[in-house]
């Protein structure tokens, strides 16, 4: 009996010194930047892999509740809206992966509950809005929500993070500290923006015609699925509760590059923008424009550079300083709607058969 006990015993070490090599080793790693916080030993401004944004931002945001009064919701297109640039407003960029309605819903009742009271929020909405499910958002860490905004438990989360057995948990630093990767600077206790490396930006204003002729623009972004109606439905529940605190929302529509304008599916697309005008107004950057149709403008066919974000806010702000081209911004009403979808059909009518429905 007690070489049994023995034997136990033993097992019972092997196993807790795993565990706890696989969750130090987890917590030391940490590639999504969960624990990164605090000292300067958790600073994620060189990061070699992304990081958790819509945890870690709702984490930071929700323990400075008086820090900001200006907020800016959406995917990581939104990171192309510095707001430094909105006059007279403290503004935190909450741009996180694939940010969805529900996700900006979820995590609007939870900041609110926790005392954060904006005066502004910004919401931008895209082509895969309605179509992406949130719920997949719980099986990758890279998109995770916030657990208390989601009714979680967080420490059960950490716990189950902190003894996962990743081969990512390895990989990351080492090709970071062999130099395949560069970092990107992370400003997520700050502005909440994030910056590529800066030879991009150079590369780019270097030869800008040659850079607009690269194969990349050639690949549209595409995604699949249908719920609209409870994006819909979502989009009226925040509307609503930013209107019961006073808040002011302005809601606008990404300007989607052309490649992946096209291929979105058009019809629905603009269903969406009708049914939406009957909840609330806001601006449509969508469409073939002088900016969507302009490689420059962007990095690929998803995300729209830092200088369509300027042009972006001074559309929606009224900015008089700054030149917005006329064709770049409507400001879609349920009166304006018909003829607003008009314009958009119009702009593709020349296309022909290159257009898919």
């Amino acid at each position: 009996m007690k070489r049994y006990r023995k034997w136990f015993l033993t097992g019972l070490a092997i196993v807790t010194v795993e565990l706890g090599s696989v969750a130090l080793l987890n917590y030391i790693v940490d590639p999504y930047g969960f624990f990164r916080y605090g000292t300067w030993r958790h600073d994620v401004s060189h990061q070699y892999s992304g990081t958790s944004k819509n945890f870690i931002k709702t984490r930071y945001v929700a323990q400075n509740p008086l820090k900001y009064d200006c907020l800016i919701f959406g995917s990581s297109r939104v990171n192309g809206l510095d707001g430094r640039q909105i006059k007279d407003a403290t503004c935190y960029n909450m741009n996180y992966g694939d940010g969805l309605p529900r996700n900006h819903l979820d995590n609007l009742r939870y900041l609110l509950k926790k005392g954060v009271r904006p005066k502004i929020v910004l919401i931008g909405l895209d082509e895969f809005s309605y179509k992406e499910d949130p719920a997949e958002h719980f099986t990758d860490y890279m998109r995770y929500p916030y657990p208390p905004a989601v009714h979680q438990s967080t420490a059960l989360f950490y716990l189950k993070y902190l003894l996962r057995y990743s081969w990512r948990s390895m990989k990351e630093p080492l090709e970071g500290f062999e130099g395949k990767r560069q970092p990107a600077r992370y400003d997520h206790y700050g502005t909440g923006l994030e910056d590529g490396p800066p030879e991009a930006e150079k590369i780019i204003e270097a030869n800008p015609i040659k850079y607009a002729q690269d194969a990349r623009f050639q690949e549209a972004m595409i995604t699949q699925g249908d719920r609209m109606a409870e994006t819909l439905e979502e989009i009226g529940e925040t509307v609503d509760l930013l209107k019961a605190h006073g808040i002011r929302l302005i809601i606008f529509i990404n300007p989607i590059h052309k490649a992946t304008y096209l291929a979105t599916g058009l019809e629905k697309f603009f269903l969406f923008e009708k049914e939406l005008s009957n909840i609330t107004s806001f601006y449509d950057f969508s469409g073939l424009n002088s900016i969507t149709t302009n490689n420059y403008y962007y990095y690929e066919t998803s995300h729209y550079r830092r200088n369509v974000g300027a042009l972006m806010l001074a559309r929606m702000f009224n900015e008089s300083s700054v030149k917005v081209p006329a064709d770049f911004g409507v400001l879609v009403t349920r009166e304006n709607i018909d003829q607003h979808l008009t314009d958009l059909r119009t702009q593709v009518a020349g296309l022909g058969s290159a257009v898919r429905w």
